[in-house]
Formats: structure tokens, C-alpha cells, sequence
């Protein structure tokens, strides 16, 4: 099938988003480890979102560290090599103007899409319990602006 253009002129965006997002995990690896916390949820409240630790993930990958990409996110490798796939698929449909067959029908599966949200919400309830029995949550939502106000409010009600 060929693409007109303004299909052509999608891919191209999304294959410079997948591109993007490729060279700027190379590019801030080296400041991962010190740089800010930027997940909006964790530093309101203290709880992690379901993507945390997904930019430590994307960093470690572009160093070649896949033990610790694992570690930081379990979906951190696998979205970063469909970063790529999709970012040379796209450019190659943007540049030629023919589809790589069934790459669209499968971007946009649901099930596929059912599949990741389920498997992302699940391995997010393993790690939610795990810092919860380790402490590390309580930590985490006590050291926060939304703990802080929590604690203030209750020991001025308390008393």
C-alpha cells in the first residue's frame, strides 16, 4: 500500500519522536543519576507511577547496561528496541512512501494494547507491594508535599 502525503508526513513525526526519544536517553545518561525527579505523582504525593523509573531504564539501555534497564523499569529494554523498530519503520514508510506490512495493524492493536496495559498494571502492583513491605513507600509518601500537609493536618486535628 502507498501512503499519501500527509500519511507520509506522520510517519515522519513519528519517526522522529521514536528518534527523539532515542538520543535523548543517550544524551542525559549521564546525568540520570543526579538529575531531578520528574514523575509529577511521585513528587506531589510520595507513590511512584506505573512508568517510574522508566528514563533510568532508557538511560541504562543507551549506556549498554541492560542488568540495570531491568532494574530500573521491566519494560524500560523491550520500549526502547520498539522505539527503534518503529523509528526505522516509520522513516522507511515516510521516505519511500510504502508500508511496512502490518507494522500499522499492529501499532494499533487493542490486544496488544490490552496485553501491555494489564502486564504494565500487574508488574506495578508487584512493585507497589514491594516498597510497601520494605518501608521504602511509607518513606516515600511521608518525605513528600502531600505527606507533609497530612501530617500537619493531623496532629492539628489531634490536638
Amino acid at each position: 500500500m502507498t501512503l499519501d502525503r500527509q500519511d507520509r508526513r506522520t510517519r515522519a513525526l513519528e519517526a522522529t519522536a521514536c528518534f527523539a526519544i532515542l538520543l535523548a536517553s543517550f544524551l542525559y545518561a549521564p546525568y540520570v543519576a543526579r538529575g531531578p525527579t520528574i514523575c509529577l505523582m511521585k513528587l506531589l504525593s510520595g507513590i511512584p507511577c506505573p512508568s517510574c523509573g522508566m528514563t533510568r531504564s532508557f538511560c541504562a539501555m543507551a549506556q549498554g547496561r541492560v542488568a540495570a534497564s531491568f532494574h530500573y523499569h521491566l519494560f524500560g529494554p523491550p520500549a526502547m528496541v520498539a522505539a527503534a523498530i518503529l523509528g526505522l519503520a516509520w522513516a522507511y514508510e515516510a521516505a519511500t512512501g510504502r508500508t511496512v506490512m502490518g507494522l500499522q495493524r499492529l501499532a494499533a492493536s487493542r490486544p496488544l494494547a490490552w496485553t501491555l496495559i494489564t502486564g504494565i498494571l500487574a508488574y506495578y502492583t508487584v512493585r507497589m507491594a514491594q516498597w510497601g513491605s520494605s518501608g521504602q513507600l511509607a518513606a516515600w509518601i511521608a518525605a513528600s508535599p502531600s505527606g507533609t500537609c497530612l501530617a500537619w493536618a493531623w496532629n492539628a486535628l489531634s490536638r
